[in-house]
């Protein structure tokens, strides 16, 4: 097993204030499935058929498994509608209520009662891994490997990015490095990498030199400003659609990763420009294909 393995799980079943019988039965889950090529990912955001938010206390995404302890069917543990900005990484993850299979274990009842309903789940775990034929979690992890073999990205895979050059180089680009904001491809599209602005407590935003970028509660539209209200924008800095990769804390590590949140076309207002979702994923396949030489 790797390090980043081994350190993700450790953190992973150890991050959250969770009562003890839960704790236990989560654990117990994981130690008899024992099987590193399934990925468990702990207090997972599902986004309810009302448009609200509720965590999942263990989720494997390789074949879109959800367990609860002692919670109700139907996700009774709906989050507040404001939610820390620190969460916003897990957000952009959430999945859909209607596209995964829930199973729940009560953790009032008899210790043995627990372990037989720990057993099937576990069974239930490696019958639905076989028919599915997963992929295996080191495999899925290699973003940028996994970006070029598909052809595409999308929302729907949730790949992160550690460095602005990964992506890039999904686009058929050989770069060893990169330090700026955004890059040009064509006449029709850029790359962009937003960081996005959060409250910072007191009631006010944070801005990068002066920029700050705020997301819709549905994330098809960004708006972008500056500080200063009478600031007026660059306009040849909106005539591309941009392929966003909007920066993000990674909820596991709290490190910052790069995630694709769609193509957006930018509509310049005055002082801030907003951008619209025209697109939920970036077709690779053209920037792959290398020219030929001319003889």
């Amino acid at each position: 097993m790797n390090k980043n393995k081994r350190d993700y799980l450790i953190r992973t079943f150890s991050r959250t204030k969770r009562k003890d019988y839960e704790n236990y039965i989560l654990n117990r889950i994981w130690t008899k499935l024992d099987r590193l090529d399934i990925k468990p990912v702990t207090q997972q955001y599902v986004k309810r058929a009302d448009g609200k938010y509720a965590l999942i206390d263990l989720f494997f995404p390789q074949i879109n498994l959800g367990i609860e302890v002692d919670e109700a069917y139907h996700l009774g543990n709906v989050l507040n509608d404001e939610v820390r900005t620190y969460e916003i990484g897990k957000l952009f993850q959430a999945v859909k209520e209607k596209e995964i299979i829930i199973e729940r274990i009560d953790a009032s009842q008899e210790i043995d009662d627990i372990h037989n309903r720990v057993d099937k789940l576990v069974n239930l775990i490696n019958d639905l891994a076989s028919r599915n034929n997963i992929t295996a979690w080191e495999e899925i992890e290699d973003y940028t490997k996994s970006a070029k073999s598909n052809g595409i990205i999308s929302i729907k895979d949730n790949f992160t990015f550690d460095r602005t050059v990964d992506i890039i180089n999904c686009l058929g680009r050989e770069y060893k490095g990169f330090q700026q904001g955004g890059l040009n491809l064509n006449d029709e599209y850029s790359l962009w990498f937003p960081h996005l602005s959060y409250d910072l407590g007191d009631g006010t935003l944070s801005d990068r030199n002066g920029w700050m970028n705020l997301i819709n509660s549905d994330w098809t539209e960004i708006t972008e400003k500056h500080v200063d209200e009478n600031n007026e924008l660059n306009m040849k800095f909106y005539v591309r659609n941009r392929i966003t990769f909007m920066k993000l804390k990674d909820p596991v590590f709290k490190t910052n990763k790069y995630q694709f949140v769609g193509i957006f076309k930018p509509v310049v207002n005055g002082n801030h420009a907003i951008f619209k979702r025209i697109s939920d994923e970036v077709d690779l396949k053209p920037y792959l294909i290398k020219p030929k030489r001319q003889v």
